[in-house]
Order: C-alpha cells, then sequence, then structure tokens
C-alpha cells in the first residue's frame, strides 16, 4: 500500500488510466452557485442525475457529508466537489471522483481505496491532515498542466 499525506495541488493534461471519469455532456449548464449536501449514497444518485441545475440553468457543488462505503464509486460533477472535513471514502475496488471547477479532499479525511483517481480542469487539493491510503492513485488538474502518477 501507497501512503499520501499532507497537502497537494497535482495535474495532468489527460488521462489513458483507469475507467471512464469524464463528464457528460452538461452544455445547459451556464454556472454553479450554492452547494448541495450529499449524506447518503441515495442523495450523491440524485445529485448526479441532473445536478440540481435550476430554470436558469445553474448547477449546485457538491459537499460529502457522510462516511462513504462502497466496492466502487464514480462520482462527476460540473461544478466543484468537497469531502467535508473529518469524513471517509471506503472502497476495495476503483473510486473516481471528478469535480470541473475544483476537487478539495478538506482536512482530516480519509480515502482508503484499492485504486483512486482524481480529477479536475481547476484544482485537485488534499488538505493539511488528510490521508489516502491505496494501491494505485492518479491525480490530474488540467489547469496546472502538470503531472504525478503514484503507483
Amino acid at each position: 500500500m501507497k501512503y499520501v499525506s499532507g497537502f497537494l495541488f497535482l495535474a495532468l493534461s489527460s488521462s489513458a488510466f483507469g475507467f471512464d471519469c469524464s463528464l457528460p455532456d452538461t452544455t445547459n449548464i451556464n454556472e454553479c452557485s450554492k452547494t448541495y449536501k450529499a449524506r447518503s449514497m441515495a442523495d450523491i444518485e440524485s445529485y448526479m442525475t441532473d445536478y440540481k441545475v435550476n430554470e436558469s440553468g445553474v448547477a449546485k457543488n457538491l459537499l460529502i457529508d457522510f462516511d462513504v462505503d462502497s466496492p466502487s464509486l464514480n462520482i462527476k460533477s460540473p461544478c466543484t466537489v468537497r469531502l467535508k472535513k473529518n469524513r471517509s471514502i471506503s472502497s476495495t475496488g476503483k473510486v473516481c471522483i471528478y469535480g470541473k471547477n475544483g476537487l478539495y479532499i478538506n482536512p482530516y479525511s480519509t480515502l482508503a481505496v484499492k485504486d483512486l483517481e482524481l480529477y479536475s480542469d481547476r484544482k485537485v487539493a488534499i488538505r493539511h491532515h488528510a490521508n489516502i491510503t491505496g494501491d494505485s492513485l492518479l491525480m490530474c488538474s488540467v489547469h496546472k498542466k502538470t503531472s504525478y502518477f503514484i503507483q
């Protein structure tokens, strides 16, 4: 198992790894505002059906506010995705999280997964005292135009 801890900003211009973490067509979304707080897997599934877009084409950011335990996980948002402080994601399989406008693993959060892919078109940030364990880790942020792959 590899272990990453600390504060990181990582990036990549394109991915050739793992399962599809691309965002479906979101041309009807004009901007992002406010936050949708997911407190269960059902909340995440509900969010991903329509991103909570209002009649003006404004989608909501996603805040994961519960401890996730799933065999695999694929979360996508045209906005920002945040894992709330002191929350965890556990999986024996692949986990892919894509937040187009940013992806933040907040302080004291834990990700214990087999294979992890974190993507954003702007910024992927792992805040201080967040812990990640797993067999492989891919973190990408097109905006910064640098890349890191840990395996």
